[in-house]
């Protein structure tokens, strides 16, 4: 939910902050439900992957915690989407930034425990499904590569 313009927040007059937040806030609504989708599938990957290399027992808590946390975010969305809660921007954000905290905690905590004793083959399927995770949340469908890195020319001599 933090882009990479969050560190010109501090340019932008007193006066839009609360407009430009709300902006923020739409925008990641709108993405949320494919977000969560990927988590989901994630969780399936990795919880087939490991299943006889890892306790069932851990397994099965690591998959309800995320979906858990998956289901809040989306209760989170859904709520402010359909006008069930006031658009108190701060409050909602700290509301996302709290559940960005529990969905990677979560998923960051049992990959770095379990990394060092799976097999090589898991240990790839747990990197892969760490960087998808991670690409997820530092780029949204919105967001769009600068021409500078996309390949593409523009300035043809």
């Amino acid at each position: 939910m933090v882009s990479k313009q969050a560190a010109l927040r501090v340019a932008i007059p007193a006066e839009l902050r609360e407009w430009v937040d709300n902006r923020l806030i739409s925008a990641h609504i709108r993405i949320v439900r494919a977000m969560l989708l990927g988590t989901l599938l994630n969780v399936v990957a990795i919880c087939l992957g490991l299943n006889g290399e890892i306790k069932p027992v851990l397994l099965a808590l690591f998959s309800s915690s995320l979906i858990a946390a998956s289901l809040h975010r989306l209760w989170l969305a859904e709520g402010i989407e359909r006008g069930r809660r006031r658009r108190r921007t701060g409050k909602i954000m700290q509301a996302f930034w709290l559940n960005s905290l529990w969905l990677g905690l979560t998923f960051g905590i049992p990959m770095a425990w379990w990394f060092p004793h799976l097999s090589p083959a898991s240990q790839l399927l747990l990197a892969i499904s760490g960087c998808a995770q991670i690409a997820a949340a530092s780029r949204s469908p919105t967001s769009r590569a600068s021409p500078a890195t996309s390949g593409s020319r523009t300035d043809v001599a």
